[in-house]
C-alpha cells in the first residue's frame, strides 16, 4: 500500500477549509462552472493579457493613416444624406480640408493613398439621387 505524503499543519488547515466550503456548497454555481476554460488551446502569448484587456476596454490600434480612411468613407456617408446642395458643397470642402491637413502630418503606418474627394463626382452623385422624380 503506497504511503499518502506527510501533510504540513498549514495544508492540512486549506484542505480542512477546502472541504468545509465545499459542502456548505460555496463553490455550486460559480460562473464557467462546466464550461471549457476559454483559450485553452491557443498557442502561448506573452502579451495575452495585453490583448484580452484592450478588447475588453475596447481599445484599438490603428494606424492615423487607416483611422482617416475610415474616417473619411463615414463622412462621405453623412454627407450623401444631407438635405441641402449648399450644405453638401460646403461639407464636401470641410472633408477635403481635413484630409489635406491629415495627409500633411501623416507620419505612421500605411500611405493614405487619398489625395481627397472628387467632390463634384459626389456632388453630382448626390444630386441624381435628390432629384425630383
Amino acid at each position: 500500500m503506497p504511503k499518502e505524503p506527510e501533510q504540513k499543519g498549514w495544508q492540512i488547515i486549506a484542505e480542512a477549509r477546502i472541504r468545509g466550503a465545499m459542502e456548505a456548497g460555496a463553490f455550486d454555481n460559480l460562473p464557467g462552472a462546466g464550461k471549457p476554460i476559454p483559450d485553452l488551446d491557443e498557442t502561448y502569448d506573452e502579451n495575452w493579457w495585453l490583448k484580452k484587456w484592450m478588447k475588453r476596454e475596447r481599445i484599438g490600434i490603428t494606424p492615423p493613416t487607416l483611422a482617416a480612411r475610415l474616417e473619411i468613407a463615414r463622412e462621405l456617408e453623412r454627407i450623401e444624406g444631407l438635405a441641402s446642395e449648399a450644405l453638401v458643397t460646403s461639407e464636401l470642402a470641410a472633408l477635403n480640408e481635413k484630409i489635406r491637413a491629415q495627409n500633411k502630418l501623416a507620419w505612421a503606418g500605411p500611405p493614405s493613398l487619398t489625395g481627397g474627394v472628387d467632390e463634384a463626382a459626389i456632388l453630382e452623385r448626390w444630386r441624381a439621387k435628390n432629384r425630383p422624380a
